[in-house]
């Protein structure tokens, strides 16, 4: 089984909150796949995310935080960030 939850590590003064996160359910030994995190803020900022992962089954556990910053751009579409983990 494979966890991933996303944290705004830093609030900025924007006040981003995130609208999405989608992540795989899986993921194989020796394998990476893409976190797709979607955000919303009122101003073009950078915000910090913390991605934290944790991939356990058969007795092991394999925990990993990893910060990761992103620009956030307000548009009529979404800023997005993506960033893939193994």
């Amino acid at each position: 089984m494979f966890n991933v939850n996303v944290l705004i590590a830093t609030v900025a003064r924007i006040d981003p909150s995130i609208a999405s996160v989608d992540a795989p359910g899986r993921l194989d030994m020796g394998t990476v796949a893409p976190v797709n995190v979607i955000l919303r803020s009122s101003a073009e900022a950078d915000v910090e995310l913390l991605l934290d992962a944790d991939r356990g089954g058969s007795g092991v556990s394999l925990p990993l935080e990893r910060p990761h910053t992103v620009t956030c751009v307000p548009t009529e579409s979404t800023a997005t960030g993506s960033k893939s983990q193994s």
